[in-house]
């Protein structure tokens, strides 16, 4: 299948730490929501890094924090990434990030 078939200008991409998966797609798009974007975790500056530098947080941990459940919970030989599990998990995200927003609040995880 060709991703043309299924993606047009107008699709919004929603996920967690796109870039490497639009790199690796050599994609280009305009409509991209990355939950790491939105929820960013910043490393206060330090003499090294005057600046600070921004993390990213886990898909995992951002899950469990604002949504108050768990993925990728199983343990042993199961515990691999469910794709359909984390894309569930990413637009819950950024739902919950737009209704917090819509009543002007802030989401503290």
């Amino acid at each position: 299948m060709h991703l043309g078939t299924i993606l047009s200008r107008a699709t919004i991409l929603i996920g967690h730490g796109l870039e490497n998966d639009l790199i690796a797609l050599r994609l280009i798009h305009d409509r991209v929501i990355d939950t790491c974007v939105l929820f960013p975790r910043a490393q206060p500056p330090a003499a090294s890094n005057p600046q600070g530098t921004i993390w990213k947080h886990s898909l995992k941990m951002l899950v469990e924090k604002v949504l108050g459940r768990r993925i990728q919970a199983l343990g042993g030989e199961d515990s691999r990434d469910d794709s359909a599990e984390d894309a569930r998990g990413a637009v819950e995200l950024v739902l919950e990030y737009l209704k917090v927003q819509q009543k002007g609040g802030v989401i503290s995880y």
